[in-house]
């Protein structure tokens, strides 16, 4: 009869530590990082629009070459663009040398697209984020020009592309690139998290 006490005992107290023990799991999560938070929603917003334009221009390029690249960035860039903007984050892509005027720099952007342009390529910051107030927050990532990118950026355009970019932009400053440099910024501005 003693030992089954005893067991009965043992038994109670461990029933009572894992019900003491359950009641910790309910403690609060530990705070999450606003800005770390807003950064990971641009990134992931982003990725589609950086992904479809890759794929429209090199699919143009492949099919028809600078020319029907200079279109892909005309009329689906910012289709691509609209459609990757959704969950309160809206996204973009800008530059310090326009060629469309209706991708000049939000206010936010323009300071952080100065600071990117004057670094050199190994202190350039991967991204940035800024802190927009009311719990908004400004993201940028840096676009490098790639080899590909010289002929319609480049410093020796083709003067078939020079035209058709001419007709199109008639106020271009998008040329004059070599590989590696910094041709603009792609930017989210992400809205605060809605529980």
């Amino acid at each position: 009869m003693k030992r089954f006490g005893t067991m009965f005992t043992f038994g109670l107290v461990g029933a009572l530590a894992l019900s003491v023990g359950a009641g910790c799991k309910g403690d609060p999560p530990a705070p999450v990082d606003p800005q770390a938070a807003a950064a990971a929603r641009a990134q992931a917003a982003l990725k589609p629009l950086k992904t479809g334009l890759m794929k429209a221009l090199t699919g143009a390029m492949q099919s028809g070459g600078p020319e029907a690249a200079i279109s892909v960035c005309r009329d689906e860039a910012p289709r691509i663009a609209a459609a990757a903007s959704a969950g309160g984050v809206v996204v973009g892509r800008t530059s310090d040398k326009l060629r469309n005027p209706d991708n000049a720099p939000r206010a936010w952007v323009a300071p952080v697209l100065t600071e990117l342009a004057k670094a050199s390529p190994e202190a350039r910051p991967a991204s940035t984020v800024v802190d927009l107030g009311e719990g908004r927050f400004g993201y940028v990532e840096p676009i490098i020009l790639g080899e590909v990118c010289t002929k319609c950026h480049g410093t020796d355009v083709a003067p078939s592309i020079q035209e058709k970019l001419a007709a199109l932009y008639p106020e271009d400053r998008a040329t004059g690139y070599a590989e590696g440099d910094l041709r603009g910024v792609f930017w989210a501005e992400v809205a605060p998290a809605v529980d």
